[in-house]
């Protein structure tokens, strides 16, 4: 007779990576000299941490009258709570299970070999749905929930039909580690969240997030032991393009293009003393365009708008447009570090601008991405997504923020 016996049983509860820094953001590619090897890269409250900060810089760098408007206190935690959703047994398995070098950590061993743990994450919209779940549990708050539950482009609304603590997410023990990741978070920014936001701010508080997501994962950055991350910030905005003008002051019309305003340009430029709307009808060839150039001087030389989107109908005229356009660039900014930032803005344009925040590619090479430039000439279709139901069209927005917008 042979005796049998019941087979150990297997602790496959979710609850098995309880430290925080062990959560780690992202994998990376490292060569030991022979060949090239995926290591852990941040971890999840570093990045998080730098994210934030990209945001606050970003912030210091618009004008006070639009930081006012736009970006309450607390605008940086926001951004910096976007990834909170990594900190959960699926992301953390996800990446684990594709590192070259083999595990240590008893507790990453057995949430390896925990078969109940899925790193599909479609059902639940990834772990953007996890940040935004988790934002609404600790605020109460639908608008911070959807600001980081969007960095992605969209809402991930499939993750509204879970709870934050669903065993999927780590059950309540992960939920303590995301809420852990906050308070670091608020006691190293010090910050709280704002108290209340407007649509409009809501929207632009999107596209602050997204960029200051990308910017954050970029190369500069991605070096677990490199510590010194916070004093790079400032070259790397400046790389991107982030760079407030400076305009030469007090240029006549004839300084800028040679001729003298007509009567028509003259009462048109005469009108613009605040940013509104403004309308220029007039026949062909009498000089808008330059009469529109002039106005959004004013304004830039006043400080009550920070670049130019000039938006043309099709790229055939917004290529045309293009050169005058950068003459007159040439006349008002003070250095050629700006004089480097316009950007021909439509979908066959080639142009790019700033440094690559993934490897292998530039994070404005993409034409989302491209209405971010200070100075840019493009198609009025780009524009005009940063109030459709399109895919990040919230970047487009914070994209167009403060600029004189010309059609």
């Amino acid at each position: 007779m042979v005796k049998r016996t019941k087979p150990p049983v297997v602790d496959n509860t979710p609850t098995l990576l309880v430290e925080l820094d062990l959560c780690i953001a992202k994998t990376v590619k490292n060569s030991d000299g022979v060949s090239e090897l995926i290591v852990a890269g941040r971890d999840v409250y570093t990045h998080c941490l730098i994210v934030a900060q990209v945001a606050q810089h970003l912030i210091e760098r618009f004008p006070n009258w639009l930081r006012e408007k736009f970006f309450p206190k607390g605008s940086a935690l926001i951004a910096g709570c976007h990834d909170l959703g990594k900190v959960s047994p699926s992301f953390q398995k996800k990446l684990y299970q594709n590192l070259s070098l083999p595990i240590i950590q008893d507790n990453i061993a057995r949430l390896l070999a925990c078969e109940n743990i899925s790193i599909d994450e479609k059902a639940w919209g990834g772990h953007a749905g996890v940040s935004g779940i988790t934002i609404k549990l600790i605020t109460n708050r639908s608008d911070l929930a959807k600001i980081v539950g969007q960095h992605h482009g969209y809402l991930a609304s499939k993750s509204l039909f879970y709870k934050p603590t669903d065993s999927r997410f780590g059950g309540e023990e992960w939920l303590n580690l995301r809420k852990q990741l906050v308070k670091k978070l608020e006691q190293q920014m010090e910050q709280t969240f704002p108290v209340e936001l407007l649509p409009i701010q809501e929207k632009v508080l999107s596209g602050l997030t997204t960029v200051a997501d990308w910017i954050g994962s970029a190369n500069h950055f991605n070096q677990a032991d490199d510590c010194d991350w916070l004093a790079q910030i400032p070259h790397c905005l400046n790389e991107a393009g982030f760079i407030q003008p400076k305009i030469i002051a007090d240029l006549s019309f004839m300084d800028i293009f040679a001729f003298q305003a007509n009567s028509i340009q003259q009462q048109f430029i005469n009108s613009v003393n605040a940013p509104g709307v403004y309308i220029l009808e007039a026949p062909m060839g009498i000089g808008k365009t330059e009469a529109a150039l002039y106005a959004a001087y004013k304004l830039l030389a006043n400080n009550q708008a920070q670049g130019i989107y000039f938006a043309l109908p099709t790229q055939l005229t917004s290529e045309k447009i293009y050169q005058r356009t950068q003459q007159f660039l040439d006349k008002i900014l003070v250095t050629s570090v700006e004089k480097s930032q316009l950007m021909l803005v439509h979908s066959k344009s080639n142009s790019r601008m700033g440094e690559e925040a993934n490897p292998d590619r530039s994070w404005f090479n993409q034409r989302k991405r491209r209405i971010l430039a200070p100075f840019a000439v493009g198609t009025i279709d780009q524009a005009l997504m940063a109030v459709l139901h399109v895919k990040h069209s919230f970047v487009r927005s914070f994209g167009l923020i403060g600029k004189v917008i010309i059609l």
